[in-house]
């Protein structure tokens, strides 16, 4: 249970990722106008393999997740306010024995108890409406959490339950790439940081952007992500988590002209070592995240 936490709060952040040509420089900057509406497709694999007592053990989940986005104004400065909801969910997860499938648009009950949980908390987050304040950067300033949807969906979860307001806030805060404020040229680069609460401590994600110029088959701004992530465990925790390697790489292709992200694809790989009352597991994690706009 620990293990699965861990990895489906790396998973929401998941659930993690303009202008014009002057004088060979690039102005990337969001575009967004009142009363549009945008619809991202998220789909994401994550492939664990783990040694406990000598014993390996694999998993594999692959989510899609559809996002909506409305744009409810558009200030002077550029920054959007922006009703962000997920619309539908669908999941499928191997473990061992343990077999997990559903879908939010289904009224079909699983027959798996775990299944059933799942489907049932996800389901309570379908089309809540989470008001996100973004500037044209993409740094999110601001997120309003739905009122009640938290009581909802952490009601009979027991104690400590993963679902914190700050972790729904912090992961609808890494929705999205951040820009660099100023006109850039292709090879210059920029840094990222975001940070994630959880049970066990803090997860940091650091990334390093290069404008890359122009994609040659769509024309595209190409961005290339370098991210790396890090673990600070809290004080007294029962159990120690250490991230003995990251590495990881992504794309994002952005419309320059229209000001938005078309595509991202992020590949990232994790060696953790997760140390608890004497017992140590070991856990390779490889995770792929793609994200396209839908026409």
């Amino acid at each position: 249970m620990l293990i699965r936490s861990f990895v489906v709060s790396a998973s929401l952040i998941a659930a993690l990722f303009t202008a014009n040509l002057v004088q060979g420089q690039e102005d990337l900057r969001w575009k967004l106008k009142t009363g549009e509406s945008l619809k991202y497709i998220v789909r994401q694999s994550i492939q664990q393999e783990m040694t406990i007592a000598g014993n390996k053990q694999s998993s594999l989940m692959q989510q899609t997740m559809d996002m909506g986005w409305d744009v409810v104004d558009v200030g002077s400065t550029g920054d959007a306010t922006v009703k962000q909801s997920m619309r539908r969910i669908q999941m499928k997860m191997n473990a061992g024995a343990v077999a997990v499938e559903f879908d939010t648009s289904s009224t079909q009950v699983p027959d798996s108890p775990t299944a059933r949980i799942m489907a049932d908390v996800f389901r309570k987050i379908i089309d809540a409406e989470f008001v996100v304040t973004m500037r044209p950067s993409g740094e999110i300033k601001n997120v309003e959490v739905p009122k009640g949807l938290l009581e909802s969906i952490t009601s009979g979860l027991g104690p400590n339950p993963l679902f914190t307001e700050d972790t729904l806030r912090q992961t609808m805060q890494k929705t999205t790439v951040t820009l660099p404020e100023k006109t850039i040229k292709a090879g210059e680069s920029w840094d990222s940081s975001h940070s994630m609460d959880m049970p066990l401590g803090s997860m940091k994600i650091d990334a390093k952007l290069t404008y890359e110029g122009k994609d040659p088959k769509t024309g595209l701004a190409r961005i290339s992500v370098v991210p790396t992530v890090s673990f600070s465990p809290k004080e007294n925790s029962p159990a120690q988590i250490e991230v003995m390697k990251s590495e990881g790489k992504g794309q994002v292709l952005f419309d320059s002209v229209q000001g938005r992200i078309i595509q991202s694809d992020l590949n990232l790989t994790l060696e953790l070592r997760i140390s608890q009352a004497g017992q140590v597991v070991n856990q390779t994690v490889v995770q792929t995240t793609n994200m396209n706009l839908e026409k």
